[in-house]
C-alpha cells in the first residue's frame, strides 16, 4: 500500500470488501479528510470492463446530497482504480447493530434520510448497488448518509461463482443482483428492506451458512415476519418491510422511491396522531394528572372556609 496517492495521504486502514481496500486518508491541499478506496486489479484489467465502469462512476461524481457521501475523484494508479470519497465521522448501521436492534423509535427519522438519498441516486439515473448496514452511516450531527454507492459489479466469470462467495457479501442481495441480472431502483429498496429487517430484529431476513444457501433462500422463502411480532414492531412497519422483501418487483414490491417516501410519510403522521391522543389529546390518566393542583387548591379554600366558620 502507498503511503500517499497523488495529493492523498494514507492513514488508517478501514476494512477489505468485495470491490477492494479502504482507508482513512487526508486530502494535503485542502486539509480535509476524506476516504481512499482502491478497488480489486480485476475490475481494471479487461478495457470494455473498464471502460464501462468508469462511465457509471464519472456519472456519479461530484454529486452533493444531504444524505450521501460525495464521490470526490477517481484516479487510476499502478493499473488500479482508486476512488475518494467524502470522509463521515460517524457510526455505521453495523456498529449500531452491534450495541442491539435499532431502535423502533429512530425507524422512521432515519428510513426517510435514506429515502431520500436513494431518490437522489435514482432520479439521476444511479443504482446503489450495494446496500448494506456497514454502508450507511448515521454521523455525528445525525445525518443518515449512504456511502459506496454505484461501484462496479465484479467480474462474471467470480459473480456467478455464488458458493465462493462469503455468506456475507450476498446476505443482503435482491433477488435481481442474486440472479446476475441488471439492477433496478426496486433492487436498491429490496436490500435496504434486508437491512431494516436485521437492524430491527438482529437477524438476517434471509439466513444460511453459505452463499448457495442464502442465495436459495432469497429466491425461493419468505423471511419470518413473526420475529418483527416478537420484536414488539408496529404493524405499519412490518407491513412496510413485508413490501421491501417482495421477491416480485413489479407485483408487490416497493419500486420507487416515491412510493417508498409516501408510505414513510403515512407511518410519521400515525407515529404523530399516537403521541397526541396519548398527550396532546390528554388521555384520561393524563388529565387527571393536570387536574390535581387545581383539585389541592380547591380543597385547601374549602378547609379555609369551613375553619373560619
Amino acid at each position: 500500500m502507498p503511503q500517499r496517492i497523488f495529493q492523498y495521504e494514507i492513514h488508517d486502514y478501514i476494512g477489505n470488501g468485495k470491490n477492494g481496500e479502504v482507508y482513512r486518508g487526508l486530502d494535503s491541499t485542502s486539509g480535509r479528510q476524506v476516504v481512499v478506496k482502491l478497488l480489486r486489479p480485476e475490475i481494471g484489467a479487461d478495457t470494455a470492463f473498464k471502460t464501462d465502469n468508469r462511465k457509471r462512476l464519472d456519472c456519479a461524481r461530484n454529486r452533493e446530497h444531504p444524505n450521501i457521501a460525495t464521490l470526490l475523484e477517481i484516479i487510476e494508479h499502478d493499473n488500479r482504480i482508486v476512488l475518494v470519497s467524502e470522509f463521515v465521522a460517524g457510526r455505521s448501521f453495523q456498529a449500531v447493530l452491534e450495541s442491539g436492534p435499532m431502535q423502533v423509535a429512530n425507524f422512521t427519522p432515519w428510513v426517510c434520510q435514506i429515502a431520500a438519498g436513494l431518490k437522489f441516486l435514482h432520479d439521476a439515473e444511479i443504482i446503489h448497488g450495494n446496500i448494506k448496514p456497514s454502508n450507511i452511516i448515521v454521523s455525528d450531527n445525525g445525518t443518515v448518509k449512504l456511502t459506496d454507492f454505484c461501484l462496479p459489479r465484479i467480474p462474471e466469470s467470480n459473480e456467478t461463482d455464488l458458493v465462493t462467495y462469503k455468506r456475507e457479501l450476498i446476505e443482503f442481495a435482491s433477488p435481481e443482483e442474486v440472479c446476475c441480472g441488471p439492477l433496478q431502483p426496486a433492487s436498491d429498496l429490496f436490500s435496504l428492506g434486508s437491512v431494516l429487517y436485521k437492524m430491527l430484529t438482529g437477524q438476517p431476513p434471509f439466513p444460511g451458512q453459505n452463499a448457495a444457501e442464502v442465495s436459495r433462500q432469497i429466491l425461493n422463502f419468505k423471511p419470518d415476519f413473526g420475529l418483527l411480532t416478537r420484536q414488539q414492531v408496529p404493524g405499519e412497519i412490518k407491513l412496510l418491510l413485508k413490501r421491501l422483501l417482495s421477491a416480485q418487483p413489479k407485483e408487490q414490491r416497493c419500486t420507487d422511491c416515491e412510493e417508498l417516501i409516501a408510505t414513510l410519510e403515512a407511518i410519521s403522521h400515525l407515529e404523530k396522531q399516537s403521541i397526541e391522543n396519548e398527550i396532546g389529546g390528554y388521555s384520561p390518566s393524563y388529565r387527571l394528572y393536570l387536574l390535581l393542583p387545581v383539585l389541592v387548591v380547591l380543597l385547601v379554600l374549602l378547609w379555609s372556609y369551613l375553619a373560619g366558620k
